[in-house]
Formats: C-alpha cells, sequence, structure tokens
C-alpha cells in the first residue's frame, strides 16, 4: 500500500493497531545516493572508521522511501500481511542526489511524481518539540499571531454588530491555513461566538490571501461544527509531523525489526527521524539498541545459520526466491495471507506485481525471508538462531557490527600477504587464484574461493601488502604459499609457451599471515 501525505491521516490509526498485534516488521529504504564520494576505504576498516565515513554518506543523502511490512502470526501457523510504502519529502531541505543510483531507480520504474508531489514530511525529535512549542501556543509566530487577531476582531465586529443580526454571512480577504482557521474558531469559541469558515484550501502561501466567506452557526450545531474544528486541528498536526508519528510508533512498540545488510539502513533511519547521529560509534550503537532492542539481519542470517542449504544466496531478491522455494518444497510450509487493500505484492492475485527496490517490496521479501528462516529452516534451533540477534552485516566490510557487545569478524580466513616491493593487483589475484578461479575471472566473473581487497591499494591498483579473504575455512599460511608456487609455475609455462622466455622472475612474498581482530 502507498501511502503519501493524502493518505497518511486515514491510515494511521489501522497502522498503530496492527503494529500492537504484530509479531515482527520488516524494513527496507531507497536512497537518493550512497557513494562515499571519492572517499578510499577498505573491507578492513574498523567499525568506527567506516562509521564516521558513513556519517559523510548520511548526511549527504536522503531516504526517500520508508517500507514497512508488518507480519502478524495466525493460530492456523501463517500469517497476515500488510505491506506500506511511505514516499518521504521534508517541506524546506537540500540534499544531495547521486545520478547513477537515481538511473537505476528509473529503469525499475520508481514513481519520482508522486514523491516530489505528494511526498508524506518527516522530522525528528528537536524540529517535533519545535513544532509541538507552536501548536500549543498560537502567539509563537508573530505573523500568524496577527491575522488570527485580525480575523478575530473582523468577525467580531460584524457578530455582535446590532444592525447586522440579520446577515447570516460576512465576507473578507484574508491568509488563510488550517492551522490560522483552528486558532480563529477556538479563541472565538471562548467569547461565545460561533461561526464558520469556508474559503479555497489550494492556496498555502502567506502572500496569497483567500476570499473568506464567514457563517453564523446554530447553537444546536455547536458539538458537530467542534468536532469539525478538532478534525482540522488534528490534520494540520497530523501533516506537520508527517513521518515522525510513525517513527515514534515503531520506537515505542519494542517489538522485532528485521532489515536485510542493515548498517546503513540502520543510519539512515537515526539521522533522519531521531537525532543527528552521535560523533562516537560506540553511543551510535547504545542509541540503536534503546530504540531497537531486538533486531535479525537476513544477510548475517543467511551467511551463517543457512549457508548450505541456501546455496551462497546473498542478494535480497536471489534470497527471497531460494527461500520461498524451500518454503513451497517443505512439509512445514508456512502461507502468508494478505487482507483487503494490501494484495499488491501477493503473487497469487490478479494484477499484483513485485516491484524489487521499492522500498515496501523489498521490506516485504525481507519479512518473508526471517520468517522462512525462523519457521522452515531453523529446525528448531532457537538458541542457534538467537545467538544472532542484534549482529548487523556491514555492506562493504569484514565485520559484522554486534550492537550489545564486541564487533568481530565475518570470517577467521582473511589474511594479510605482504610482498618486498610494489605489485600489480592482477598478479597478486593471479598468484592466488585455483584453475577454477582462472576460468571465472577470463569469463568477468568473480573467482570462488578468494575475495581480493582491491581497495585498499594506494593507488593504480598498486602496493606491497594486500588483504584477502578465503572461504576454505582450513585454509593456512601454507596452502597460500603453495597455491602460489603452482601460480607461478603456470603463469612461467604460459609466458614460456607464448613468448618462449624460459624464465620468468616473481616479486618476493615477505610475509602471509592471519589477520585478527
Amino acid at each position: 500500500m502507498d501511502i503519501d501525505k493524502s493518505s497518511l491521516f486515514f491510515i494511521f490509526e489501522d497502522f498503530q493497531n496492527s503494529l500492537e498485534k504484530c509479531d515482527f516488521y520488516a524494513v527496507d529504504q531507497e536512497m537518493t545516493g550512497v557513494d562515499f564520494d571519492g572517499q578510499q576505504r577498505s573491507r578492513f576498516m574498523s567499525l568506527p572508521e567506516l562509521y564516521e565515513a558513513c556519517r559523510g554518506v548520511v548526511k549527504r543523502y536522503i531516504a526517500f522511501q520508508f517500507g514497512i511490512t508488518l507480519f502478524t502470526r495466525l493460530k492456523s501457523g501463517g500469517y497476515v500481511v500488510k505491506p506500506y510504502n511511505f514516499y518521504l519529502l521534508k517541506e524546506h531541505c537540500d540534499f544531495g542526489v547521486n545520478t547513477d543510483a537515481i538511473k537505476f531507480l528509473v529503469a525499475h520504474k520508481l514513481d519520482f511524481q508522486k514523491w516530489l508531489a505528494f511526498g508524506v514530511h518527516y522530522c525528528n525529535k528537536e524540529e517535533e518539540g519545535r513544532f509541538t512549542t507552536k501548536k500549543e501556543n498560537p502567539s509563537y509566530l508573530e505573523l500568524e499571531e496577527k491575522i488570527v487577531f485580525h480575523v478575530v476582531n473582523e468577525i467580531k465586529k460584524w457578530y455582535l454588530d446590532p444592525y447586522k443580526k440579520e446577515e447570516e454571512i460576512l465576507s473578507l480577504k484574508t491568509v488563510m491555513t488550517k492551522g490560522i482557521e483552528a486558532f480563529v474558531i477556538s479563541t472565538l469559541k471562548e467569547q461565545d461566538i460561533y461561526v464558520n469558515l469556508e474559503y479555497d484550501e489550494i492556496s498555502k502561501l502567506y502572500e496569497l490571501p483567500v476570499q473568506l466567506t464567514v457563517h453564523r452557526v446554530d447553537r444546536n450545531k455547536l458539538d458537530l461544527e467542534g468536532e469539525k474544528t478538532a478534525v482540522n486541528s488534528a490534520s494540520v498536526f497530523s501533516e506537520k509531523l508527517g513521518f515522525r508519528q510513525i517513527w515514534k510508533c515503531l520506537t515505542k512498540c519494542k517489538k522485532p525489526i528485521i532489515g536485510h545488510n542493515f548498517w546503513l539502513d540502520i543510519m539512515f533511519m537515526l539521522h533522519m527521524h531521531e537525532a543527528p547521529l552521535p560523533t562516537m560509534y560506540e553511543d551510535f550503537k547504545k542509541q540503536v539498541h534503546e530504540l531497537f532492542p531486538c533486531i535479525y539481519d537476513t544477510k548475517t542470517l543467511s551467511k551463517t545459520m543457512f549457508f548450505s542449504k541456501l546455496n551462497k544466496c546473498y542478494h535480497l531478491d536471489d534470497l527471497y526466491k531460494e527461500c520461498c522455494k524451500i518454503n513451497k518444497e517443505s512439509k512445514d510450509s508456512i502461507v502468508f495471507r494478505f487482507p483487503p487493500g494490501f494484495h499488491f505484492y501477493d503473487e497469487k492475485c490478479l494484477g499484483s506485481e513485485g516491484k524489487a527496490h521499492e522500498a515496501g517490496y523489498d521490506a516485504y521479501m525481507t519479512g518473508i525471508v526471517f520468517a522462512i528462516m525462523k519457521d522452515v529452516l531453523k529446525n528448531g534451533d532457537e538458541i542457534e538462531f538467537k545467538k544472532w540477534e542484534n549482529v548487523i552485516s556491514v555492506y562493504g566490510s569484514n565485520y559484522y557490527m554486534n550492537v550489545v557487545g564486541n564487533d568481530f569478524l565475518k570470517s577467521g580466513s582473511i589474511f594479510l600477504i605482504e610482498f618486498e616491493e610494489d605489485v600489480d593487483a592482477r598478479l597478486v589475484q593471479s598468484l592466488i587464484s585455483t584453475e577454477k578461479d582462472i576460468e571465472r575471472i577470463k569469463n568477468n566473473q568473480e573467482p570462488t574461493s578468494f575475495l581480493l581487497d582491491l581497495d585498499f591499494c594506494k593507488s593504480e591498483r598498486h602496493d606491497r601488502t594486500f588483504f584477502a579473504q578465503f572461504y576454505d575455512g582450513n585454509t593456512n599460511e601454507k596452502t597460500i604459499r603453495a597455491q602460489i608456487d603452482l601460480s607461478k609455475e603456470r603463469i612461467s609455462l604460459c609466458f614460456s609457451t607464448t613468448m618462449k622466455k624460459r624464465e620468468i622472475i616473481f616479486p618476493q612474498v615477505k610475509n602471509i599471515s592471519r589477520f585478527t581482530e
């Protein structure tokens, strides 16, 4: 279900009630960019170092789509699924846009017109406090106070004039908004003056006055008019706070929150909707845990508990398809049901369609994956599953963020390879590659036995020191040296055949050591 500023007020109560009843919810966001603006980074940077770099990213860009999908367990064993796709746009702000990111989203048919025309306003805790102060004190803004004072005086003179008691209507030209209207009505009621205001709501700029029509109200209709005024006032409050109302529900409920590759998502969430990110990394972790005490990351789960069952499916779309296939073939399969109005992502419904890289759909896929992992794949191993609570996958890093403890490496098979002189990274890649890796590299595919951190190189892909992560847990210094020796023979044979050179001088390996935390 797409939510913009015209529909937020109407779905809020149902969302709030559904959130309170749900067992868990999944979230995802789409950003205007996530690049590091030319900053050098490495998979082996410590997370405090990476956090500092990512703070710059979060300050520069925004998340303009926020997807939330609620999952509520049925007694029959399945889940009721309610996906929401919020479009977010602040009334007044500047933010960066990465053209590659936007082109990518355009290719996936993202509705930018809806975002720019009808995006829901958002604010953080401090901004909410400033607006609440304005709402509670009409005289907070001098300009609005003057407008209210002027309109009240004009209406009061007309209403109490004994020669105009027979006149049912007063017309005047003035600036008018829903907020000013609410203050005018409430001020007049305090003086036992009861009127109804009609005006063109299209104009929302102070410099464009509107034609205001004032009607006397029968006291018998007083309760009805009072109810209308209350609704108008609530609408203003809802529109000004916007997504902040949804955010407060999320942080209050303390239900498990599910994400995929969740590091940057959490940073954007806190920065946009709670407060500017703290300078210190440990303070950030503390803030995350206070707001969301139970977090699961499906990327983390896919690379740990279910590695052998999921055929190395780490990308969300592939992971979703694999989990759905496993669920369909399982004797313990679970069913997902969509209430009326929430069927857009239901593959069984005519006219429904999945929209990869739409925040609502990605949140839906994330939640489905988690439900299948939790109920179908874990095989009752609750202790093992619980072990990965609050362990977040960090894109582009070899570390996991442990929200409630010490961060740790994703793999113990990470090695530092040092040479006596600067070496081309492509040669290093060839030296540690198996025959199978070489064939994959020739076909522009990633090697299957290792990951070489090329971002770590100082310049032009040359360096003396390289980090490599090997996927085989049995890899050690001896096996790496043996592979390098085999590769030297292979390369020498190739050169001697094609270039008639009998002896190739390779750079000397100075040291190979296991990388530790």
